[in-house]
């Protein structure tokens, strides 16, 4: 067992969780059961200490769903397909509030994910907004016709240019697997 997984699991157990270190590879994935006392404040600053040891020092990226989704999460390594967009928070305890109470937490490395939206100025060349468009090809003009926002998700999705696709300061972010 790596350096990291025993610091995660020591970190989990100093808080009071049980943890059963159920595989190593091709990442870890760990059991973790806590006292119904708990609290989700208190379960989220155990996951957080932990998580920093899985990420190799980075505060990773944090999604929770239902067991239901596990055959899938060993599948495609996320609960949703790889072209799907994937909901992450930075925040364990918003990422908690998902998945019912015997829930899954997923923990990504930010290198591995990548927005979903880029916003460039209108007046971009010709090129770079080709070269933009085939990660990004959905383009939808600023009000004031200044800037323009390039979105991977289809110009139908309510969530393209919404709040959800571009606040990140609750720690709100939406990323797709890279290719």
């Amino acid at each position: 067992m790596c350096a990291a997984i025993r610091a995660a699991i020591h970190e989990l157990e100093n808080a009071g969780a049980k943890v059963l270190l159920q595989a190593t590879t091709p990442r870890p994935l760990l059991m973790v059961g806590w006292d119904a006392d708990w609290n989700d404040r208190r379960l989220a600053s155990a996951f957080f200490g932990a998580s920093i040891h899985l990420a190799g020092g980075d505060l990773p990226l944090v999604r929770c769903t239902s067991q239901e989704r596990l055959e899938a999460i060993f599948g495609t390594g996320s609960d949703v397909g790889p072209r799907e967009v994937l909901w992450c928070s930075l925040h364990a305890s918003k990422a908690l509030e998902y998945g019912g109470p015997e829930k899954i937490m997923l923990m990504y490395k930010h290198e591995f994910l990548r927005d979903t939206f880029r916003e460039v100025d209108a007046d971009i060349g010709s090129n770079e907004l080709l070269e933009l468009k085939q990660d990004y090809p959905t383009v939808i003009p600023s009000e004031d016709g200044q800037k323009l926002w390039l979105t991977r998700l289809p110009i139908e999705d309510r969530r393209a240019t919404s709040p959800y696709e571009w606040h990140t300061a609750n720690g709100y972010q939406m990323r797709q697997w890279r290719r």
